[in-house]
């Protein structure tokens, strides 16, 4: 009995260690909103590099993914190259990719406001957010959240999967915490939700 307890145990542990993702994408084009097919897509981490192709829909999957954070880039030509970092927090998740006409005459390339420069404008701008992992955009929501962002003027927020350039969650949420131990004294650690990014109670 004990021996089939153990081996029970040790098998959930095993399951929790290499939890897999399988991720779903399709890949678009941002003037026309019409799928490219053949588009080659490129996924890597821990030193393990995946490669596969967009069907006639413009579709590719991956499957047994395991990792919580990979590069991930799109090539097809006729078009510039997607680049970027996805944070897996889910077993699924599916999402699209726009690419833009290498013939488009301007390229604006969209620099995201969660760093520390974003975070001290925010500060003084009295506009404060407190960053959440997850894979969909969203305003995640539990029971008592909104009687914390009452009290302490802030606002929880997701920012998805995938990061823009230029963005560092942790130090955008570390300047927040600075700014709340300033301003409130440490009372708030204690009823801040404990999956905010980079939180620690101290």
């Amino acid at each position: 009995m004990i021996k089939l307890t153990l081996n029970i145990i040790f098998f959930l542990i095993t399951l929790g260690i290499y939890s897999q993702t399988n991720i779903y994408g399709t890949v678009t084009d941002q003037g026309s909103s019409e799928v490219i097919p053949f588009a080659s897509v490129h996924l890597n981490y821990n030193d393990t590099i995946l490669d596969a192709e967009t069907d006639f829909e413009g579709k590719f999957y991956f499957s047994n993914v395991k990792s919580d954070s990979l590069r991930l880039s799109v090539r097809s030509s006729e078009y510039l190259d997607f680049d970027s970092t996805l944070f897996l927090h889910e077993d699924s998740i599916v999402f699209s990719i726009d690419l833009i006409s290498d013939s488009t005459a301007e390229y604006s390339v969209f620099i995201s406001p969660y760093n520390r420069k974003g975070a001290l404008k925010d500060i003084e701008k009295g506009r404060l957010n407190l960053l959440l992992p997850g894979g969909i955009v969203s305003a995640a929501e539990l029971p008592n959240d909104s009687i914390f962002e009452e009290k302490y003027n802030v606002v929880f927020i997701s920012q998805g999967c995938v990061r823009s350039p230029g963005e560092n969650q942790a130090e955008y949420n570390y300047e927040i915490f600075k700014y709340l131990d300033e301003t409130y004294g440490r009372e708030w650690r204690k009823e801040i939700r404990k999956d905010v990014i980079g939180f620690k109670k101290r």
